[in-house]
């Protein structure tokens, strides 16, 4: 091969593999400027950031089911009322359970909600003011610090092979230039996986991790993101610490029972058929945002948790390993399996 062919041929090469670095180092920076105070979340907003998807989902079919919209039965089964909520995204929560034509799954109606637009939206919003990172990130920036390990072998491997580099004795000047852009090629690409690799690259910005702090040291703020959501009174903490902090045990081991699977949770795309009482399975588009810490096992005091495959945790949650995703002891007290655990409160008309 002529050598100088080589040459610009390397590095033309070398500035592809720099420029995909850089595209994946950009792509997972947050959007700038100044992103919402910890007082102007909602409650929605608040369990997205303090664990994502998953459990917004599961916020607002608490909600739903505190205004009277649907039962969700003691045999694991979540039935509409007819009643119409008030805010978006229980009312995307709740079009999965009318359209199972029938009682819905209770772990399909979670899955589902967590993957409907409009809970998907509320993460594009954090998204939008800075507060959160978007998905894909990470595997992008895995992908870069792959492409420049390997282009950086090259690069030293290629200066031994006969033929690339010019012979110095024929012309010192284009070998030296060669040898040059090699060792700048190899220092490059060492220094770009550096920054890859210790930059963070989770969906949570400092900003998130700041909100989350508070929001689970000020129980006043726990107090005031219940009155933001139509039912919402009292889920402050649910919000914040996950479903251990549910009140009523009857209704938190139905949740433990009836957890959405490994699959449904995290797979990109979005088609189930998994028996919903007789009718389809709503298709949804295929989502961003996936994931989370829902497992309804938290520990009531500290907020920590440790998930199964059942119900395992996105970069924006932190699991720890003192509590385990075990079954509640409680029962209902109930022998007819299509009683249920609802509240008396009621939606205002839409």
């Amino acid at each position: 091969m002529d050598p100088i062919v080589a040459l610009i041929t390397y590095v033309v090469l070398t500035a592809c593999a720099i420029a995909f670095a850089v595209v994946a180092l950009v792509k997972g920076r947050a959007r700038g400027g100044v992103g919402p105070s910890v007082e102007s979340l909602d409650l929605y907003e608040a369990a997205f950031i303090c664990s994502g998807p998953a459990r917004m989902a599961d916020l607002a079919l608490l909600a739903l089911r505190s205004c009277g919209a649907v039962h969700i039965n003691r045999d694991g089964t979540v039935t509409a009322t007819g009643r119409r909520p008030q805010d978006r995204v229980a009312l995307g929560v709740l079009r999965g359970v009318e359209q199972s034509g029938g009682p819905a799954p209770l772990a399909d109606v979670r899955a589902a909600g967590a993957r409907c637009a409009e809970v998907q939206e509320v993460g594009d919003r954090l998204a939008n003011v800075g507060v959160l990172r978007r998905p894909g990130s990470e595997k992008l920036r895995r992908n870069a610090r792959t492409v420049l390990s390997i282009w950086a072998t090259v690069s030293f491997v290629t200066v031994f092979i006969p033929g690339v580099m010019a012979d110095p004795a024929d012309d010192a000047g284009l070998f030296v230039a060669s040898l040059l852009a090699h060792i700048a090629g190899v220092m490059v690409c060492s220094l770009l996986i550096t920054v890859l690799t210790m930059r963070p690259i989770g969906m949570h910005t400092q900003l998130a991790d700041f909100h989350a702090s508070r929001l689970r040291a000020e129980a006043s703020l726990q107090q005031r993101l219940g009155a933001t959501v139509a039912g919402g009174t009292g889920l402050g903490a649910v919000a914040v610490f996950g479903l251990g902090r549910l009140t009523d045990p009857d209704l938190l081991d139905i949740f433990r029972r009836e957890r959405p699977r490994h699959e449904q949770v995290f797979a990109t795309t979005t088609t189930y058929h998994t028996g919903w009482g007789g009718g389809s399975a709503p298709d949804f588009p295929d989502v961003s945002w996936f994931g989370s810490d829902s497992c309804a096992d938290t520990d009531p005091r500290s907020g920590s948790s440790s998930c199964s495959s059942s119900g395992s945790c996105s970069s924006s949650s932190s699991c720890s390993s003192s509590s385990s995703c075990s079954s509640s002891s409680s029962s209902c007290s109930s022998s007819s399996s299509s009683s249920s655990c609802s509240s008396s409160s009621s939606c205002s008309s839409s």
